[in-house]
């Protein structure tokens, strides 16, 4: 039984009204509800706390219009809930309790099935954990999308409520973590922030947020333009939630109005006066709604689009305006996931001088903290005073002195000398491997110098090529610095990148191409793969796998160009790890460290300060006594080598004339080695054991048919020299082949290549899932890194497969139920045969309804498997 006289919406729209009514029995109640019903007509209601047995209700239901309902009567005055929908809708009720009804809505013509779970909390904490282990239970076993509405009696953080005691912050923990174990999305709303209210006036007012809708992903999936409106309070102290399982945002077109910028214009008298006296049929506001159209052009065509353009502008202002909130959100996110609370109260900001004083006020206001002084020091360093460097740094270098003066420093030896001072900065733990830090005087100062330095390695990434210049800006990571040089003259014809992609089919316009850039430069622009839908064009970093910048990456680039020499050969090595080297004492460490920084005590390093010492080896007293003579090439060293340390008898052949005896110092060295081997056994790692255990080897995993009603699609991705290929194939439940094509690529330049095979295999199967039109697909592949990057959005992926990526989530967001899962390779062998059919016929195929010959025998394996378990 329908309502009479309402016309039916669109089958792809549903709406659900819930209302907790605290009793449905009264003629005011009724007559509330049937105003509700009129003004939205929805085609599910769910009522909480109708206060009536099951007799009562009846007649109740029975004039509110609806064809089916179903009713959990209450506990005497107290629970009771009704769930009703209309004859539009194919659903059966599979579970219920005092707390919940669990309807079942069967799929239709373009919806598969899916789940309304309509909830009441109890207002007893106590008795919340029943409703609490029910979702949880429930969310475990239902394989379908769900949604859950209704008063839930539980807030989840403190902006959902106002007034009263203090927020509970273990039941809105517990009631979180009820909706992160069930994997449930807040909907949000509109309207009204508070959907309860205690009724009173001023301040023994209280407003909570208690009836809410919540849905898992796959649902907001589905419906992806779901909304929440919270409707006024009428006849209860709760307000009615309606949920629009799809609002349509009808545009409408914008009224012609007069503009009063038209009047600046020195042409709008001359134009008005030859528009107006155009002959036209018609009466007066006839004419005038036709000048003011022609107004409007003429403005279009003199001024631009002066509405977008202030739109864009007020966009822009917005960001501008709230800068200050997202810098403290970011800071919130970043000390809530790395566990580092902020303090505020000690934190500073410096304004430029030109800076207007409210603005300051403000910004300082939100962030919370107070202006940078002049005196404000960080670790040490004045920051704002002074520009030179060496007046900067003074006061640093007169303290440390001051300490040296009493640590009796040139009394110590080098290992004497590591102890105290390891000894004095105890608390810098990681003294030895911090890295230097910025000593520019000046933060614009040390931007430029960084500007130098990145510029290099800085290349765009083609999202629609818009913002990118073809003759200044690097664009085409392949070539020699990024850049183009093209044909000559070819500069005047073309000036950004958008001008050589194709609108319409969003490729390269290879013609164009052609009459632009020398062939090598065509070779290299065609490598650059376009996003399907424009987007951004961003900057790269090309130092990192992902195009992200980090200071880490500039440290080693700059470690990579540094000129290879006696001094800067030792910045190059991984001093962290120098440092943490075990089974070496700290006596030898240090003497490592002195040896690779030259800093050792030779004649020819004495000489540059007493230009009068001697510099003749005292082993062989024929050649100068340098690092590299001593411990390479002396014939003394070359008896010894490394066997022992040298520099004892050198000391006692220099200070007390006694002559080397190698056979001696080889002795010493092998016994100083064989205590050096004892003192540290303890801390010596013993190899690991890489025998195989002797255990039967697992079987290979068979192919896995899917769910009846899914198809499921395997892919996978070849390389072979410049070439990528991809093979993809759909199969139904039993095993059965769809659709399968394979496609081949054979102008790839760069790394990375099986990376974007597997990309581009992802890609081509998506876009089979959408011509599919299938309710549901799994999508397969063998590539557990790109499946990471594709269910994972936290995870950082390569810059060089940054287009397909982009491609493959904007397809999955479009599709309604699409699972991306990683499988072994034998369980995606067909796809892997497609790719190398691709590979060796270097040609694209597609097959539909016929199985290709070289699949035939492995497609009957996996179908064979089926059967067989």
């Amino acid at each position: 039984m329908g309502r009479g006289g309402c016309s039916r919406r669109a089958a792809r729209s549903m709406l659900i009204l819930s209302w907790n009514c605290r009793g449905a029995g009264n003629d005011p109640k009724i007559l509330t509800l049937r105003s509700f019903l009129k003004s939205t007509r929805p085609n599910f209601l769910f009522l909480s706390e109708t206060k009536m047995s099951l007799g009562k209700s009846s007649s109740v239901l029975s004039r509110l219009g609806f064809a089916n309902h179903f009713c959990v009567p209450s506990s005497g005055r107290a629970g009771g809930l009704w769930l009703c929908w209309d004859d539009s809708i194919l659903a059966n009720v599979t579970s219920s309790s005092p707390n919940h009804i669990v309807l079942k809505v069967h799929a239709s013509n373009d919806k598969p099935e899916w789940f309304l779970v309509c909830v009441y909390g109890s207002p007893y904490r106590n008795r919340r954990y029943n409703l609490w282990d029910f979702l949880e239970s429930f969310s475990l076993s239902c394989l379908d999308p769900w949604v859950c509405v209704g008063d839930f009696n539980a807030i989840s953080s403190p902006s959902e409520k106002i007034g009263g005691s203090g927020f509970d912050r273990k039941a809105a923990e517990d009631f979180n973590r009820v909706l992160d174990n069930c994997g449930l999305v807040d909907l949000g709303y509109n309207g009204p922030a508070y959907t309860w209210t205690n009724k009173r006036s001023k301040r023994f007012n209280i407003c909570e947020r208690l009836d809410k809708a919540y849905a898992e992903t796959s649902w907001i999936q589905l419906f992806s333009y779901a909304s929440v409106t919270h409707l006024p309070y009428i006849n209860s102290d709760h307000c009615p939630i309606l949920l629009n399982t799809n609002v349509v945002k009808r545009m409408r077109k914008p009224p012609v109005r007069f503009e009063a910028f038209w009047l600046h214009s020195d042409m709008f008298q001359d134009t008005l006066h030859q528009i107006w006296n155009e002959s036209h049929n018609g009466d007066v506001l006839q004419k005038l709604a036709a000048t003011l159209n022609k107004l409007k052009a003429w403005s279009r065509k003199t001024f631009g689009h002066v509405s977008s353009e202030i739109t864009c502008v007020k966009g822009k202002l917005s960001i501008l305006q709230n800068a200050a909130f997202t810098i403290k959100e970011i800071l919130g996110i970043y000390s809530m996931w790395s566990g580092q609370l902020i303090n505020f109260s000690k934190s500073s900001i410096y304004f430029s001088p030109k800076a207007d004083l409210p603005t300051c006020n403000t910004i300082l206001a939100i962030l919370g903290v107070k202006t940078m002084e002049a005196d404000d020091k960080y670790l040490g360093h004045n920051l704002l005073k002074p520009k030179s460097r060496i007046a900067s740094y003074s006061e640093l270098i007169d303290k440390c002195r001051s300490r040296l003066k009493g640590w009796m420093s040139s009394q110590l030896s080098h290992s004497g000398r590591g102890i105290m001072i390891q000894s004095t900065l105890g608390s810098m733990s990681n003294f030895w491997t911090v890295s230097k830090a910025s000593t520019s005087s000046s933060v614009w100062a040390g931007i430029l110098i960084g500007r130098n330095i990145i510029a290099p390695h800085v290349c765009w990434f083609i999202g629609n090529g818009s913002m990118v210049k073809i003759w200044e800006d690097p664009w085409v990571p392949t070539l020699p610095g990024f850049h183009v040089e093209g044909l000559p003259q070819a500069s005047t014809e073309v000036t950004y990148v958008n001008e050589l992609i194709c609108s319409s089919s969003r490729h390269w316009n290879i013609h164009l191409l052609q009459h632009v850039f020398l062939p090598h430069e065509i070779s290299a622009i065609l490598n650059i793969r376009i996003p399907a839908e424009p987007c951004p064009d961003q900057l790269l970093w090309m130092r990192t796998p992902s195009g992200d910048f980090s200071t880490k990456s500039v440290y080693r680039c700059l470690a990579d160009n540094e000129p290879s020499n006696s001094r800067t050969d030792s910045a190059l090595l991984d001093w962290k790890r120098f440092w943490k080297m075990r089974g070496i004492s700290p006596r030898v460490h240090l003497f490592l460290w002195r040896l690779l920084h030259n800093a050792i005590a030779l004649k020819t390093n004495i000489a540059k300060r007493i230009p009068t010492t001697d510099t003749i080896c005292q082993f062989c007293f024929s050649k100068e006594e340098t690092v590299e003579h001593l411990f390479l090439h002396c014939d003394v060293t070359k008896q010894i080598w490394f066997l022992s340390p040298i520099g004892l008898p050198r000391n006692r052949a220099i200070f007390d004339k006694v002559a080397v005896v190698v056979k001696e110092v080889v002795h010493s060295a092998v016994q100083l080695f064989a205590e050096h081997n004892a003192s540290y056994s303890d801390s010596v790692i013993k190899p690991p054991n890489f025998a195989a255990p002797h255990s039967a080897p697992k079987p290979p995993d068979p192919w896995t048919p899917p769910p009846i009603g899914t198809v499921k699609i395997n892919v996978d991705g070849a390389t072979a020299t410049h070439s990528i290929a991809a093979g993809i194939v759909a199969r139904s439940s039993s095993g059965d082949f769809i659709e399968g094509c394979c496609m081949y690529d054979g102008s790839w330049v760069g790394s990375n290549g099986a990376l974007e095979a597997e990309a581009r295999a992802f890609l081509k199967g998506l876009e089979l899932a959408r011509d599919l039109h299938a309710p549901s697909v799994i999508i397969e592949g063998d590539s557990k890194l790109l499946v990471s990057y594709l269910i994972d959005d936290r995870l950082k992926y390569p810059w060089r497969i940054r287009s397909s990526e982009l491609d493959c989530k904007r397809l999955l967001s479009s599709l309604p139920i699409t699972r991306i899962q990683h499988v072994s390779r034998n369980s995606n062998k067909v796809a892997h045969l497609l790719a190398k059919f691709a590979i060796s016929n270097r040609s694209n195929y597609v097959w539909q309804g016929t199985i290709p010959s070289c699949i035939a025998s492995s497609m009957l394996e996996d179908k064979n498997s089926i059967s067989s378990n």
